[in-house]
């Protein structure tokens, strides 16, 4: 399981009070939901990770651009 399976998996797990009903994402959220909501998460994540690694390199580059 990769690092942001695992945040998501945290995230879905906090408890939340939705429309006066209390418990875990997961179980509040309809399917669709947490589907979508999976998608959103990874593809945030990876962007983050490209726009950390692509500030690494330059930061890395010999000049510095």
């Amino acid at each position: 399981m990769t690092e942001s399976e695992k945040s998501f998996e945290a995230y879905m797990s906090e408890e939340i009070t939705y429309a006066g009903v209390t418990g875990k994402r997961s179980v509040i959220w309809s399917i669709p939901r947490c589907v979508l909501a999976r998608e959103v998460w990874m593809d945030c994540m990876e962007r983050q990770n490209v726009a950390r690694s692509s500030k690494r390199d330059k930061q890395h580059s010999p000049s510095g651009t």
